[in-house]
């Protein structure tokens, strides 16, 4: 096994320009469901970087007692045990319009169906952080395009 160590400090080290023109998340509670843990280590220091509160739920059913907590979740789709469409199901159950952005590695052929699905947005990997923080701006605005 290869092991890596990196120096101690910051991951995320963004420049003033970089900081001034990020995504204003304003407070915004995002779950967000992820089976890797890299990816949730990534978006728990950038979601505050750019304003937000990030819940974290590592399945699809951890996820579901959480979903009255969020303004918006960001999924991945391909998740053991139950995927990002069952949890969209849930969501969509709920009193209030909590939008959904689903992240997958799937290819763009079968971004089509991914839009059927009802996500109000669906990115492929890999994803900018920073640009996953202006879409769930976007889309907490109300702008909804798959």
């Amino acid at each position: 096994m290869l092991r890596v160590r990196l120096p101690a400090g910051p991951p995320f080290c963004y420049s003033p320009a970089v900081a001034e023109a990020r995504p204003n998340l304003r407070g915004a509670r995002v779950l967000i469901v992820d089976d890797h843990h890299d990816t949730l280590a990534i978006l728990m220091e950038v979601l505050p970087f750019c304003g937000a509160s990030p819940l974290v739920a590592q399945s699809a059913r951890e996820a579901v007692p959480m979903l009255d907590s969020a303004d918006v979740v960001v999924t991945d789709l391909a998740m053991p045990e139950h995927d990002g469409v069952w949890l969209l199901g849930h969501v969509r159950q709920l009193p209030r319009r909590v939008p959904v952005v689903a992240v997958t590695g799937y290819t763009a052929a079968q971004q089509p169906v991914l839009a059927d699905a009802g996500f109000d947005r669906v990115l492929l990997k890999p994803v900018d952080p920073l640009d996953l923080c202006a879409v769930i701006e976007s889309v907490l605005a109300g702008e909804n395009r798959a």
